[in-house]
């Protein structure tokens, strides 16, 4: 059975202004004229500001909900790797909509060893708009999952952006002795029960998938951690092809996640990720293909260094 679920973008879709008419009503004058396209380009400019600032979250936030749920668990579909989780410097990524470039990303993760008995993987990822967005809608955005090898899952998945004078925090703690997920926003804690012992968040899902498929055909089924449970989620090398990269010409594997239950993300958005053909499994680009527009996230260089702000 298949529950309907609202779709990931519903909420703030509804409140995008339309996008401005390419052409002035018929019959206006020269002064009158020239007023409407002044307007218009205005608006343009603050619906694509709005779109751009929602969409460079997207680009990675997008598995966080979808528009149905399978009965499945699921579960990982190939051995367990020796290293759970690929060590990566700051990876730095331009970001644009519709072809315009609309602000930055990153991508780093490490070994936190403070605790012997059970290390914790982190991945950060931080999102910012451009400059020329910033005074249209200025967004800064830091995401932080914590990954326990000894667990295989996801313990803690942390959200924290500023969206012009507006600060959101969203903290999820996996609580595996009551096979819950606890979310934490603004005081209010909100509880989502669990069906397995080893769920990934969207970003522990990307890099998990980074080593369990190489190859055109492979595919892996993890359990994803959702907003509304968590369910079986596919991803699936469905090509390969020669890319343009910070290191000139490479090739490069398409990987597409899904649900389980072959409902693909929903008719209003795909993702696809372009990973290096070789062990490292570089992510050298997003894209996020909507009903309105083609977000995509590319690699520009990679550098030592943590990243502390976004």
């Amino acid at each position: 059975m298949t529950t309907a679920r609202p779709h990931p973008y519903a909420e703030w879709k509804a409140e995008l202004p339309e996008l401005a008419p390419i052409a002035p009503p018929i019959g206006l004058g020269c002064r009158a004229k020239s007023r409407w396209e002044g307007s218009m380009n205005r608006q343009s400019r603050r619906w694509l500001g709005v779109r751009a600032e929602w969409l460079v979250l997207a680009i990675m936030l997008g598995m966080t909900t979808w528009t149905a749920r399978a009965d499945d668990g699921g579960g990982s579909s190939v051995a367990e790797s020796k290293a759970p989780i690929p060590i990566d410097d700051v990876m730095r990524y331009s970001v644009s909509f519709a072809g315009i470039h609309c602000g930055t990303m990153t991508l780093q993760s490490f070994l936190d060893e403070t605790n012997v008995d059970d290390p914790i993987y982190k991945i950060v990822m931080t999102a910012r708009t451009s400059k020329f967005f910033d005074s249209i809608y200025k967004v800064r955005t830091r995401i932080e999952s914590f990954y326990s090898p000894k667990r295989m899952s996801s313990i803690r998945y942390h959200e924290h952006s500023k969206e012009k004078s507006k600060v959101k925090d969203k903290l999820y703690v996996v609580d595996f002795g009551a096979s819950q997920v606890r979310k934490i926003e603004a005081g209010e804690e909100e509880i989502i029960p669990i069906t397995t012992q080893h769920v990934y968040d969207p970003l522990s899902f990307l890099y998990r998938v980074r080593l369990l498929v190489s190859e055109p055909g492979d595919r892996v089924t993890l359990d994803m951690m959702t907003t509304g449970g968590d369910f079986a989620t596919v991803a699936e090398v469905t090509g390969l092809s020669r890319i343009s990269t910070p290191f000139g010409k490479r090739e490069a594997i398409q990987v597409v996640p899904r649900p389980a239950n072959e409902v693909i993300f929903s008719k209003e958005g795909t993702m696809s990720v372009w990973l290096s053909h070789d062990d490292q499994r570089i992510p050298y680009r997003v894209e996020f293909e909507l009903d309105f527009g083609r977000l995509v996230a590319k690699l520009k260089e990679i550098d030592a260094g943590e990243e502390n702000e976004p």
